[in-house]
């Protein structure tokens, strides 16, 4: 794959993000674009490096979350992502979702 069509499938992973406007595992992206998820994998963890996806754990950013019993994303399978919070960002409340939070937080 060239760097042109990396940067390009990079750049559609992001905007499917900010459409979806919730986090999405890595299995839904793979049957999105097609693609092996291995594939995908490789290019999230290049996302996350370059500081634009955060990965969601149960000890890690979703280990603080009051929402997590009514959560849709934990039970996704395959690894767990979304767009790295902004400043300011803060945590669901009880009945919030990550992608309402990220919206209100946004300036």
């Amino acid at each position: 794959m060239s760097g042109a069509q990396k940067t390009s499938i990079l750049a559609q992973i992001l905007t499917e993000f900010d459409r979806e406007q919730r986090p999405l595992s890595s299995r839904e992206l793979a049957s999105t674009f097609s693609k092996d998820i291995a594939v995908v994998d490789g290019m999230l963890e290049t996302l996350v490096r370059s500081g634009r996806l955060v990965e969601l754990e149960h000890n890690g950013l979703c280990g603080r979350c009051p929402a997590q019993s009514l959560c849709i994303v934990l039970p996704l399978e395959g690894r767990r992502f979304c767009l790295v919070p902004q400043e300011g960002w803060e945590l669901p409340d009880e009945y919030g979702t990550c992608g309402e939070a990220r919206d209100r937080d946004r300036p």
